[in-house]
């Protein structure tokens, strides 16, 4: 209602001052009072929403100059007002949509509101092919826990075992034999994909080919989960998921008294993970350990593992299987020392000299079935 009474007042007026300005002969369009009003909404065309923001501009029909303009509100509504007589055209925009231009929009005292409605912007979208950004990452990579050393980026060291690869990495020496130090330290645990290797230490990492491994972990203050148990550190080896075709190993011999001489060899045979996981060690994924064991052996020799008592066949059981001092200590609920006793009871009783040869020697004799 005052709506309707504020349009006839202006028409009204209007005329008026049109009327006197005509009989004093001096009549100027742009003296005319700015009583004009266009208003509307601004939607996207697509999923039908009210765009906030959306610019509107008014320009003159005949010359294309700029008279005014606005903003949508919060639900897409504008208005503009105080407008002159005339004919306008309106233009409506908003980051990331086409303009839309409304033509031919009159404003003259028979009609000075005019609602132009709903205004419908269109997505200015541009589909494209997809884009790949290739990128190598840095060979030594600072973490908040650890430092990783990406070895598949180091072409040098492709040919020789991870204990060289590792000789420009800091917290990392070795010597020229190969023994490998973490800070200083040779008590560290070696982890292959995060599992304990049942070789330990500088040993490992000097027989595992550098070409199998893509990255290599350096843990030098790890938490509990890791169960470091004193442990300078922890060295993780993550394998490569697509290994390579090559067989790599170690040749040990011993000799004793009363004829007693053996000499035995452990080969790394790296195959695809599909061809079968290790029957020595199930955490090295993708390897197959094969121990053979070569020489002459005496009779009593062949009967040493009668010599071994139920535990301590147990324990040479889980050496099989990789696990460690203290995890064996937690299976069979005793002391970590004790396990260490019998561990050297058994090197002892089978005339061996570590801890591999004892792993060996139980998948032989079958003193642990093989996964």
């Amino acid at each position: 209602m005052k709506r309707i009474f504020f349009v006839l007042f202006a028409l009204l007026s209007g005329l008026l001052y049109l009327n006197v300005q005509a009989q004093q002969g001096n009549f100027n369009p742009s003296d005319m009072p700015k009583v004009g009003v266009i208003f509307g909404k601004v939607l996207d065309e697509k999923t039908g929403q009210t765009i906030e923001y959306a610019t509107l501009g008014l320009y003159r029909q005949k010359d294309s100059s700029l008279v005014t303009g606005t903003i949508s509100d919060n639900h897409g509504s504008f208005s503009i007002n105080e407008l002159l007589m005339g004919m306008y055209y309106l233009e409506a925009g908003f980051l990331g949509y086409e303009k839309l231009r409304l033509n031919r929009i009159q404003i003259n005292p028979q009609k000075p509101v005019v609602d132009v409605g709903t205004l419908k912007i269109h997505p200015n979208t541009l589909d494209i092919d997809a884009v790949e950004v290739v990128a190598e990452s840095n060979q030594v990579e600072y973490k908040i826990d650890k430092k990783v050393v990406t070895l598949s980026q180091d072409m040098t060291s492709s040919g020789g075992p991870v204990s060289q690869a590792l000789e420009n990495t800091p917290s990392i020496e070795v010597d020229i034999e190969g023994n490998v130090t973490l800070r200083g330290s040779s008590n560290y645990k070696v982890l292959i994909d995060g599992k304990p290797s049942v070789i330990d230490g500088s040993e490992a990492l000097q027989q595992i080919p550098a070409s199998a491994v893509h990255s290599v972990e350096i843990i030098t203050n790890p938490s509990a989960k890791y169960d470091p148990d004193g442990a300078a550190g922890i060295i993780n080896l993550v394998m490569k998921k697509q290994k390579q075709l090559g067989v790599n190993g170690i040749i040990n011999a011993s000799v004793g008294t009363r004829n007693k001489y053996s000499t035995d060899f452990l080969l790394n045979a790296i195959r695809s993970a599909a061809r079968g996981e290790s029957v020595v060690s199930p955490q090295m994924t993708g390897k197959l350990m094969m121990g053979v064991r070569m020489g002459k052996e005496s009779v009593a020799q062949e009967d040493d593992r009668e010599k071994l008592s139920p535990r301590e066949k147990d324990i040479i059981a889980l050496l099989a299987k990789g696990v460690s001092n203290k995890e064996m200590a937690h299976t069979l609920n005793v002391a970590e020392s004790t396990v260490k006793i019998h561990v050297q009871n058994i090197l002892k009783k089978l005339h061996l000299t570590s801890r591999v040869q004892a792993a060996v020697y139980a998948v032989e004799h079958g003193l642990v079935q093989k996964d």
